[in-house]
């Protein structure tokens, strides 16, 4: 799964991440499992806690994982 990656990525547990979106405790395990669906509120409330997380690769994983909105280089 795509959001997992990113997880990995980022080092983030998918409880912080929950937490830090406002979602629900076993939101994504709900996710995974192929019970749900991630809806386009709890699409903006990911991007805008994690505005590097590209949007498009997250829903048709096309293009880049991340953005390069806070590239340095």
């Amino acid at each position: 799964d795509r959001l997992y990656r990113y997880l990995e990525y980022k080092s983030f547990s998918a409880y912080a991440f929950e937490h830090r979106c406002g979602l629900s405790n076993g939101y994504l395990g709900k996710q995974f499992r192929g019970k749900g669906n991630i809806g386009s509120g709890v699409l903006e409330k990911i991007k805008s806690h994690f505005p590097d997380l590209n949007i498009h690769w997250l829903v048709t994983g096309q293009g880049t994982m991340t953005t390069n909105l806070y590239a340095t280089e």
